[in-house]
């Protein structure tokens, strides 16, 4: 499965169980509908946690950017800069 469907079903899993576990909650403690919002409201930073989770989980390993390339492109330009300034002083 794609990580995009893995996020849209994560999502869906989890809102759905905020408000059956906060109706649940509501109808224990006689405090309809504070318990289904509250769920649902801390529901969103948990499926942002999970979906940054997975995107990194599904991208690790795939980057073609290390630091060790960076720094070595660095040092490539830094060192054909200073060839084209020999050249320039002619």
């Amino acid at each position: 499965m794609s990580v995009t469907g893995q996020v849209g079903c994560l999502t869906i899993a989890l809102v759905v169980l905020s408000v059956l576990a906060g109706r649940w909650l509501d109808t224990e403690f006689g405090v309809r509908p504070w318990f289904t919002i509250g769920l649902l409201v801390a529901s969103v930073p948990v499926a942002l946690f999970l979906t940054i989770r997975l995107a990194l989980r599904a991208t690790h390993g795939q980057s073609t950017w290390s630091l060790d390339a960076i720094k070595e492109d660095a040092v490539n330009d830094d060192s054909e800069d200073a060839v084209n300034d020999d050249s320039n002083h002619d």
